[in-house]
């Protein structure tokens, strides 16, 4: 019959100590408590106002010495794991917690990576209208600018559908990112950024 975490950690802790000749590590040993075995994880708690212990306990050097016997005595590869508090729901408490955070990760990771995409058509959008620009024939003349525009205008217009929502969902990234696109179109044929975001809004609202 397989022995218990409190079984393991009696029958370890004196080899533990004979291993590890540092008093403030016996003290760390002594207010430890064994708490279950949980995929390949021993856990370990210290109350709170003994939590300051943990660190030797998390010493890399003296952690490995102490895996390696509590391994031996559960028949199995263990890691130690440390956490605040000495019971059951402590311990469901800390996992709940880290399930918390590591949701909270996630969120985070997936809107970073889904405004890097954006950020990426914004700036593939961008690239287009420079090129425009530069294969737009006689673009120093005035009608040569008027073709660019209506060219940029519409290329914009349409990546608009994609990339900017109703207004009541646009957020700061996206205003930003379109603002960023009139100024090149306006800077390219030397007019006024405001008059340029006007003939856009005014294409699209012509063409709903």
């Amino acid at each position: 019959m397989a022995l218990s975490a409190q079984e393991i950690w009696a029958q370890g802790i004196d080899r533990m100590k004979d291993k590890i000749v540092l008093p403030s590590m016996w003290e760390a040993l002594d207010h430890a408590v064994p708490i279950t075995i949980e995929n390949g994880e021993f856990v370990v708690g210290l109350p709170s106002q003994r939590y300051s212990l943990s660190g030797h306990l998390r010493n890399p050097g003296y952690r490995r010495t102490i895996e390696i016997i509590l391994s031996e005595l559960a028949g199995q590869d263990v890691q130690l794991r440390i956490i605040e508090g000495t019971t059951l729901t402590d311990w469901e408490r800390t996992k709940q917690r880290e399930a918390l955070a590591a949701a909270s990760r996630e969120q985070e990771y997936a809107q970073r990576r889904k405004e890097e995409e954006v950020e990426q058509s914004w700036d593939a959008l961008y690239d287009r209208i420079v090129r425009a620009y530069s294969e737009q024939p006689y673009r120093q003349l005035p009608q040569g600018k008027a073709q660019y525009l209506r060219r940029a205008l519409q290329m914009v217009s349409e990546a608009m559908d994609e990339l900017y929502p109703a207004a009541a969902e646009v957020d700061d990234l996206t205003e930003r990112n379109l603002a960023r696109v009139i100024d090149r179109i306006a800077n390219n044929i030397g007019a006024p950024p405001a008059l340029v975001a006007y003939e856009l809004f005014r294409l699209r609202g012509s063409e709903r």
